[in-house]
C-alpha cells in the first residue's frame, strides 16, 4: 500500500499476486489482485461449512487488519446463508495463551470453529483448544509446517481452504509452465511464482487491448479500463481469474484436510461472490 500513492500519481497499474490482507482492497484505485484474498478464502470455508450442514459458527481471529477484515467480510455472508455466530473472539498476533477465548467458544457450543489466523498461531490455538476439551470441527484458511509441528495430533481432521497451484493440473498451460519452471529452477512452482507469472500474461492482454484503441495505451488508467472491460482472463491455475469492481478477483481455491499431521487435498471450490 505504501507505493499506491506513487502509482496513482504516475498512472501505473498494480497487480498483487502475493498479499492476502483485506486491507489491500482499495476500490476505485489502480491496485488489483490476481491472488485470492483472505476474505474470499474465508468464503470458501463457510461454503464448505454449509455443505457439511453446520449452522452455528464460532470465530477466533487475529486482532489486526487481516483477521478483523476476514471477520467483517464473512459474518454478513454467513448470516445471509442462514447461519449464526455464537462466539467472536479476537487475539493479538503472536499470542501464546488462548485459554480465555477457548473457554468462551466452548461454552457457546458451536457446530464448528472458524479460525482467521495465520502462521504458528494456528498450531498453538488448535492444540490448546483440543487440550481444553473442545471437540467440534475446526476450519481455517492456512496450514504451515511450523503450526503442524506445534499442534501435533491435535491438528488431525482440521480442514482449511487456501489458494493452491497444482503443477500437475488438468490444463496444458498449467503443466507447460510447471515443467519449464522446474527445468530452470529444479523445483515445482508455488503460488507466488504462479501468480506473478499469470500476472505478466494479464498485463500483456491489457496492453494489447488498450493499444487497439490508440493513444497512450501504456497509461495505467487505460490499462485499468481495459481490465474492467475484459474482467475474465485464463488462469495458470486452470479455469479463469475473474476481476471484480473493487479490484479483488475470484478463482478456484482448494479444500485440504489434515491427515496423519500432513495436508491432504480434498477438492477444488469455485468461489462465487
Amino acid at each position: 500500500l505504501a507505493i499506491l500513492p506513487i502509482a496513482t500519481e504516475h498512472k501505473v497499474l498494480l497487480l498483487n499476486g502475493g498479499g492476502v490482507s483485506p486491507k489491500l482492497v482499495q476500490p476505485g484505485s489502480v491496485l488489483f489482485h490476481n491472488r485470492v484474498l483472505a476474505s474470499y478464502q474465508a468464503l470458501g470455508v463457510v461454503e464448505r461449512a454449509k455443505e457439511r450442514g453446520f449452522k452455528k459458527m464460532a470465530m477466533l481471529h487475529w486482532n489486526d487488519d487481516a483477521g478483523n477484515g476476514a471477520r467483517d467480510f464473512i459474518v454478513p455472508i454467513w448470516k445471509k446463508m442462514g447461519g449464526t455466530v455464537v462466539a467472536d473472539e479476537a487475539h493479538p498476533v503472536g499470542a501464546t495463551d488462548f485459554t480465555t477465548q477457548i473457554a468462551k467458544i466452548k461454552q457457546a457450543q458451536p457446530d464448528f470453529l472458524a479460525m482467521w489466523v495465520w502462521a504458528k498461531d494456528i498450531g498453538i490455538a488448535v492444540k490448546q483448544a483440543r487440550d481444553l476439551g473442545f471437540t467440534a470441527p475446526i476450519m481455517g484458511i492456512e496450514y504451515t509446517p511450523d503450526a503442524a509441528k506445534i499442534a501435533g495430533p491435535a491438528l488431525e481432521g482440521e480442514e482449511y481452504v487456501t489458494d493452491y497451484f497444482n503443477p500437475e493440473g488438468g490444463d496444458k498451460w498449467t503443466r507447460d509452465f510447471a515443467a519449464a519452471y522446474k527445468k530452470k529452477y529444479g523445483e515445482d512452482p508455488e503460488i507466488y511464482a504462479a501468480n506473478y507469472y499469470e500476472g505478466v500474461y494479464i498485463l500483456a492482454e491489457l496492453i494489447r487491448a488498450a493499444k487497439k484503441k490508440g493513444g497512450e495505451y501504456w497509461n495505467g488508467e487505460r490499462l485499468k479500463a481495459a481490465l474492467l472491460e475484459i474482467r475474465k482472463f485464463p488462469s495458470v491455475y486452470g479455469g479463469t481469474v475473474d476481476f471484480q469492481e473493487d479490484g479483488t478477483s475470484l478463482k478456484r481455491v482448494a479444500l485440504f484436510e489434515v491427515k496423519g499431521e500432513k495436508p491432504t487435498f480434498r477438492k477444488f471450490i469455485e468461489i462465487k461472490k
